[in-house]
C-alpha cells in the first residue's frame, strides 16, 4: 500500500469523529474507535519501523490517564473505576495511535485538512439548526423560544449533551473561520462572517458563563485586519443588549453577582450555590485525601456523602459530579495527578506561543478555563473535543492548521 493511499485510509478515518458535535454518546465512541483502528492499521501496513526516540508527547498526554488507573487499585468502588477507566481510554489510545503514526511521518494534505475544518463546522451549523428545530417545536414550550433554549441539550433528545459542550464547539468553529474574514475571496469572507455571527449569537443564547469569559481572552489571541478596540466595542455593545433580552443570560448574570457565598440550604437554591455546595464537599474530600486521593470511581461516593449534610434532595437525586475536571484528578488519584494535567496544558500552551499557532493557543486557553467550572473532559463529547483537536493539530502541517491564508509567524 503506497504513502498517498495510506494517507487517505488515515483522512477517512477522521471524517466520523470530525461530526462529533452532531453525533450521540454511542456514535461519538464508535468514531473514536473507527480512528484508532484505521490509524494502527496504516502503522501495521507500514514498513518504516518506529524510532527508538522516548515517546515524550504520549506520555505528556496520558500521564494523567495512567495515574487514575493506578488509584483504581485503592478505589472503595472498583467496579465504577473500571467503568471510567473505558470511558477515559481515548486519552491513552488516541495519542499512542499519533505516536505511531507521527513516528512514520503520517500526515494529512492541505486540501484534506480543509475538508476536516468543513466537516467540522458543517456539523456545528448542523446542531444549531438542530437546536432552533426543536425549540419552536417542544411540546410543553410557553415563553418566548429563547427562554428554552439553554435547557434544550439537557432534555431527553437524539443529540442529549450539555450548553458549555456545544457552545465550546461553536467557539473553535468561529475561530476555525477566522482567518477567511481576511481573505480575497468575497464570497468566502462573506459566508464566513455571517455564520460567524450564527454561532456567536447562539453562544450567547445558550449563555454558558464560563464560555462567556473565554470568548474575549481567546479573541484577543488572534490576528486583527481591522482595530482590536473597535471589534471588542461591538462585542460589548452585543453582550449589553443580549444582557437586557435573553432572560437565560440575565439568569446566569443575576445568580453571580447576587452571589454571597453561603452553602445551599433551601429547596430551591440557584444553580450558583448548589456549585458552593459541590466545591465544599469536593474540597472536604480532598483534604481529607491530599496525597493520593481516594481512587478512580471513588470521588462520587464521597461527594453523596457529603450532599446529605445538606439535607437538600437537588444535590443527592442528580448524582451531581464535582463540576471541576481539576478536583475530579486531584480528588480521584491526588496531587501528582492534577500536577501532570497542569504541566500538559502549560507545555502545549508555550509550545504553540513558540510555533506561532494562535489557533492552537487558543484551544489551550478554552482546555484550561472550561475545566474550572466543568468536568469537560470527563464526558464523552468533551473526550470526543479534547482528541478530535489534537488530532487534528497533530496530523496537519502548521503551515495547514488554522487555514486560509496561514503563516505560523504570523498568524
Amino acid at each position: 500500500m503506497n504513502l498517498r493511499l495510506k494517507n487517505n485510509l488515515l483522512f477517512i478515518c477522521l471524517f466520523p469523529i470530525s461530526l462529533f458535535p452532531i453525533l450521540n454518546y454511542g456514535l461519538v465512541t464508535a468514531s473514536m474507535v473507527i480512528f484508532i483502528i484505521g490509524g494502527l492499521l496504516v502503522c501495521l501496513l507500514s514498513k518504516k519501523k518506529t524510532g527508538s526516540k522516548v515517546p515524550f508527547n504520549f506520555l505528556l498526554y496520558s500521564a494523567f490517564y495512567l495515574l487514575l488507573c493506578l488509584s483504581i487499585v485503592y478505589s472503595p468502588d472498583i467496579k465504577r473505576g473500571l467503568d471510567f477507566a473505558v470511558r477515559l481510554s481515548p486519552f491513552v489510545l488516541i495519542p499512542l495511535t499519533l505516536f505511531f503514526l507521527l513516528n512514520r511521518g503520517y500526515s494529512i494534505s492541505e486540501r484534506q485538512s480543509s475538508i476536516v475544518r468543513a466537516i467540522f463546522i458543517g456539523g456545528c451549523i448542523i446542531a444549531c439548526i438542530y437546536i432552533y428545530t426543536y425549540t419552536m417545536v417542544y411540546p410543553t414550550i410557553k415563553a418566548p423560544w429563547y427562554n428554552l433554549i439553554r435547557n434544550i441539550y439537557l432534555a431527553d433528545t437524539p443529540i442529549n449533551t450539555h450548553p458549555t459542550y456545544i457552545s465550546a464547539c461553536l467557539l473553535m468553529a468561529i475561530l476555525l473561520l477566522w482567518p477567511a474574514f481576511s481573505s480575497k475571496n468575497r464570497i468566502l469572507k462573506v459566508s464566513s462572517f455571517f455564520i460567524s455571527a450564527f454561532f456567536l449569537t447562539t453562544i450567547f443564547l445558550l449563555s454558558s458563563r464560563i464560555i462567556l469569559v473565554t470568548l474575549p481572552i481567546v479573541l484577543l489571541a488572534q490576528r486583527f485586519k481591522v482595530n482590536k478596540l473597535l471589534v471588542f466595542s461591538v462585542l460589548g455593545l452585543i453582550l449589553v443588549i443580549a444582557i437586557y433580552n435573553v432572560k437565560p443570560l440575565q439568569k446566569q448574570i443575576k445568580e453571580v453577582t447576587t452571589l454571597n457565598f453561603q452553602l445551599p440550604k433551601n429547596k430551591h437554591p440557584s444553580s450558583v450555590r448548589i456549585r458552593g455546595g459541590i466545591y465544599y464537599c469536593a474540597l472536604k474530600s480532598i483534604k481529607e485525601n491530599p496525597f493520593f486521593g481516594v481512587g478512580l470511581g471513588g470521588q462520587q461516593a464521597e461527594l453523596q456523602k457529603c450532599y446529605k449534610t445538606f439535607n437538600m434532595n437537588t444535590l443527592l437525586a442528580k448524582k451531581h459530579n464535582s463540576h471541576n475536571f481539576y478536583l475530579f484528578l486531584w480528588g480521584s488519584a491526588g496531587i501528582l495527578c492534577l500536577l501532570s494535567f497542569i504541566i500538559l496544558i502549560i507545555h502545549q500552551m508555550i509550545r504553540a506561543l513558540k510555533k506561532g499557532s494562535r489557533i492552537e493557543l487558543s484551544f489551550w486557553i478554552l482546555i484550561l478555563l472550561v475545566n474550572l467550572t466543568e468536568s469537560f473532559l470527563a464526558r464523552s463529547y468533551g473526550i470526543a473535543f479534547f482528541v478530535f483537536f489534537i488530532t487534528y493539530f497533530q496530523l496537519t502541517k502548521p503551515q495547514y492548521r488554522n487555514g486560509i491564508n496561514y503563516h505560523p509567524n504570523i498568524q
